[in-house]
C-alpha cells in the first residue's frame, strides 16, 4: 500500500462515518420508516439489478422503540468501527510495509488508539478487556488516560472524540510517516 492509498483510505473511512453519525442524529426513525416502507433497494452489479430487498422489516424496525434503538446502537459502533478501528489498521499496515512499525508504535497516542481499537473489535465493543502490554503503566491521549485499573470498565468515548482521535491518526500518517 503507498502512502496516498492509505491517506486516501483513511479519509474515505471519516467521510463515510462523519456521513453516518450526520444521518443518525439528523434523521427520525420513525419519519424514515414512513419513506421506507412499501419499497424495495435493488444491489447493482456490471449493470444489473442483482439483489433485492424489500425495506418493510427495517422499516417495522424503526417504527418500534425498542428495534429502533437496537439498531441505532449498532449503526454507532459500526461508525466507530469505521472511524478508529479501521483507521487504525491502514495506518499500521502502512507502517508495517513501509518500513516504519517502530515510528508508529513509538507515536504518543498509540497505545490509547490500540487498546480503543482492541475494545471495539472485541467481545462487546465498550468494555476494556486487557491491558497490554503489562509494562505500560498508562495510555495517553490529548486530555484522556487509561490506567491498567480500567480493565472491565466502559472504554466509551464521544462521537466528536471518535472523530478527533480519528483526525489524530490521519494527521500522523500524513505527516510524521515518509
Amino acid at each position: 500500500m503507498t502512502k496516498k492509498e492509505a491517506l486516501e483510505l483513511v479519509q474515505a473511512h471519516r467521510q463515510a462515518a462523519v456521513l453516518g453519525l450526520i444521518l443518525q442524529e439528523s434523521c427520525s426513525p420513525s419519519l424514515t420508516a414512513g419513506v421506507i416502507r412499501g419499497k424495495s433497494f435493488g444491489f447493482e452489479y456490471e449493470g444489473a439489478v442483482r439483489a433485492s430487498l424489500r425495506l418493510d422489516l427495517l422499516a417495522d424496525i424503526l417504527d418500534d422503540v425498542h428495534g429502533s434503538a437496537i439498531l441505532m446502537n449498532n449503526f454507532r459502533i459500526l461508525l466507530k468501527h469505521i472511524l478508529v478501528r479501521d483507521s487504525f489498521e491502514i495506518v499500521k499496515t502502512y507502517s508495517a510495509e513501509s518500513g516504519q512499525a517502530d515510528r508508529f508504535k513509538a507515536w504518543g497516542p498509540y497505545h490509547f488508539a490500540r487498546l480503543v481499537r482492541n475494545t471495539l473489535s472485541h467481545r462487546e465493543g465498550a468494555i476494556l478487556h486487557q491491558w497490554s502490554p503489562q509494562s505500560l503503566s498508562s495510555a495517553r491521549w490529548r486530555h484522556r488516560t487509561l490506567l491498567p485499573t480500567d480493565v472491565g470498565k466502559p472504554l466509551v468515548l464521544q462521537p466528536a472524540e471518535y472523530v478527533e482521535l480519528q483526525e489524530d491518526l490521519y494527521a500522523f500518517l500524513r505527516d510524521d510517516l515518509a
